[in-house]
Parts: C-alpha cells; structure tokens; sequence
C-alpha cells in the first residue's frame, strides 16, 4: 500500500526480528535456518504486518512469549516460506477491516505454528485463513471469535494437504469454517460453533473435495440462510460430528450435501425453528449418511429428510423424525 510521502521510509516494513525482548511494532524474518527467541507483547497500528515470514525466508524456528495486537495488518503473516516453525503463548487480537489473525499464502509449504491463546479479530477479519498453500499444521488451545459477515474462524481457499486442530470455541459473526477449492485438508474441532450472521455458516464447503472435517462439539446457527452443514459441488469428503446441530431462523438446514460420495456421520440430533428449513437435503449420488439421534422441525415447508431431488445415496437414522409445521413430512 502507498503512504503519504512524510512516512514511506519508516512505516513500510517493520524491522528485523532478533532474539531479546520483542519489539513493539514487529518485526520481520528474512533469513533461513534461524532461531529466534522473543518475550513481550508485540503490537502495530502501521499497514505492515506484526510477525512477516518473508519470501524465500525457510527452517527458521521462532518462539513467542507475549501477545500480539494489530488495527490494520495480520498479525502473522507467511509469504511464500517453507518448513518454519512458531510456539507462542499470548492471545492475538485484531481491530479492524481485514486484518487476519495467521495468515499462510502464496505457496507457503510445511510450516508448523502451535498457539496456546486465543484468537479474535476485527470487522470482516478472519481468525485463521490458509490460501494457495499447503501441507501446514495449526494447533490452537484456545477460542477463535470473529466479527461481520465475511469474517470465517477458519478459511481455506485453494488450500490442499492441510491439518488444522483447535480445542477451544468458534465463536463468529460469519460461518465457523469455509473451504473453497482445494483438497486433502484436515479440519479437527474440539469444542462448539456459534455463528450470529446471516448466511453464516457452521460449516461451508464449496468445490472442494476429499477432505476431513471432525467436531466433537454443537454447531449452532441463529439467523437465516445459515446452515449448519453445506456441501455444494463438494465430493468424496467425510464429516464426523459428534454434537448437536440447532438453526433458528428460515432457510437453515442442519445439512444441505450437494455432491457425490460424501460420509456424514452425526452422534447428536438436528433441530430447525426455522421456516423452509429441513433437517436434511440431499442432492447426488453414493453418499452416506448416519445420523445417531433425532431429527426436528417446528416451522412450515421444513421436512425431516428432503430427497425431493432423487439419487443414489443411503442414509441411516438411529432415532426419531419429528415435523411440526403445515407442509412437512
């Protein structure tokens, strides 16, 4: 981004890093095979981010004792870097539009970060997002809380071979976790999704295909169009929920699969309020379906189990179909 001119020397990049007490704007990792030690909290009001990974900078090890806290950039950020590794303990918080929490993209490959905090962000910012990149592995003991619509707990796009693990609670104005293209990733979930927005999501996965998704936890929506599993043009990928899944308002099923081969297995119940929100919808061929434990619906045009739209699929239900509304079955 351009700065006025009084400032372009000092605020474009932050420093670089160096074992000792962290520096109060960030810094930057260059270099390759390096390992840095830092202590203190670290924080940025510039357009840079706080912790840079740059281009080309490998095998570097940095560990992080402090929090970080941003307004207008990523507060971790990899930019094309390989094989790095990040143990921090501390929270990290954003402020404002757009600025991310961990952020991998550009082809970053095989970095490992561990975070033992919490992670909340700003307006339209998401907690974790993973673009172009693959064969990384995020572990968060801690909650993930985002603000606005567009603004995911976790966010994959055009991301493969990734593993993402987090004990603790998603949080979010926008949907709970988002895949968009990609494969082979590896989402793990130790505790509940909220999702407050419309359009939000628990769980939206769209051309994407061949991926794990395990929650041990409820997954809960609150407003309309807001589902709490969706599939659309997404095959051969397995879910594990081990949870309830409750939407309140219109339009929200418990779980909308909208493509070929797919494995849902549900240890919980599914309950919609909503108007035009069945339990379920399927829409392709050779997918399976378990769900061990009731399904509900009050509203009117909500059934249980929608196959209006025939294929081949078997699906299982281990419990009680219950629809209250004018129309439903």
């Amino acid at each position: 981004a351009l700065l006025s001119a009084p400032f372009l020397s000092t605020q474009m990049f932050a420093a670089e890093c160096a074992t000792g007490t962290s520096p109060a704007a960030g810094c930057t990792i260059d270099v390759s095979n390096t390992t840095y030690t830092l202590t203190g909290d670290l924080g940025s009001t510039a357009l840079f981010e706080v912790i840079e990974f740059g281009n080309g900078a490998n095998f570097n090890t940095l560990n992080l004792l402090g929090n970080i806290t941003t307004a207008n950039a990523d507060a971790i950020y990899f930019r094309d870097s390989d094989s790095n590794t990040i143990s921090m303990t501390g929270n990290i918080t954003t402020t404002l539009l757009g600025a991310t929490g961990i952020k991998l993209s550009r082809g970053s490959r095989a970095n490992v970060i561990d975070l033992f905090g919490n992670i909340t962000t700003g307006e339209d910012s998401q907690a974790i997002v993973l673009g172009n990149t693959n064969d990384n592995t995020i572990t968060v003991i801690g909650n993930l809380t985002t603000s606005a619509n567009a603004a995911a707990g976790i966010g994959l796009t055009t991301a493969s071979d990734n593993t993402v693990n987090i004990t603790g609670n998603i949080n979010n104005d926008g949907s709970g976790i988002t895949m968009i293209e990609g494969e082979g990733n590896a989402i793990n979930v130790t505790g509940n999704i909220d999702t407050a927005d419309t359009n939000a999501d628990g769980v939206d996965m769209e051309n994407t295909d061949s991926n794990t998704i395990n929650i041990t936890g409820n997954v809960t929506t609150i407003n309309s169009s807001a589902n709490g599993f969706i599939l659309f043009d997404a095959n051969r990928n397995t879910i594990n929920l081990t949870g309830n899944i409750t939407t309140s308002e219109s339009d929200s099923l418990g779980i909308d699969v909208r493509g070929d081969s797919n494995t849902t297995t549900i240890n919980g119940n599914i309950s919609t309020t909503g108007a035009t929100s069945s339990g379920m919808f399927l829409r392709g061929n050779s997918n399976t379906t378990t769900i061990n434990g009731n399904i509900s619906t009050t509203k009117d045009d909500s059934l249980g189990i929608d196959l209006s739209l025939l294929g081949s699929n078997t699906t299982t239900i281990n419990g009680n179909i219950s629809t209250t509304g004018a129309t439903s079955s």
